[in-house]
């Protein structure tokens, strides 16, 4: 079981720190529910995209298509990528590669920092646990 006491986890004063019967809606079920469904989230928006791989032989048989005319829209796509490097090529040779990185996080950060710091916010004795895996799924 995760559920130590503080003070043994760590060497600091956490004196600060309301007791753990004052916590309210910290580390109850709809946390863990929260927590759950971020991570569901986090699946879709990730593996789904590359799992289209592990499907294409289901399509192919549904439509009875062959394998390149089903594969054309995932191709489209890594082909899309692959340009979009040399726009991030030609963006890293105008701006520099600080400003282009800073952009990068910015970015990233707009996208899945909403979804770490939300969850955050619903743990206490666990929050650690909870953050990791909501940014290992991002």
């Amino acid at each position: 079981s995760l559920n130590f006491p503080i003070r043994a986890l760590c060497a600091c004063d956490v004196s600060g720190f309301p007791p753990l019967r004052r916590l309210g809606p910290l580390d109850r079920r709809y946390s863990w529910a929260r927590l759950c469904f971020t991570m569901a989230a986090a699946l879709v928006a990730n593996a789904g995209f590359w799992m289209i791989i592990a499907v294409l032989p289901d399509i192919e048989a549904e439509f009875g298509a062959s394998w390149a005319w089903v594969s054309v829209p995932y191709t489209t796509t890594m082909i899309s990528f692959a340009l979009g490097n040399f726009v991030v090529g030609r963006m890293v040779d105008l701006l520099g590669l600080t400003r282009s990185l800073q952009a990068a996080a910015v970015l990233t950060a707009s996208a899945f920092g909403p979804l770490i710091v939300d969850i955050s916010h619903w743990f206490y004795r666990q929050s650690g646990l909870a953050v990791a895996l909501v940014a290992s799924g991002n």
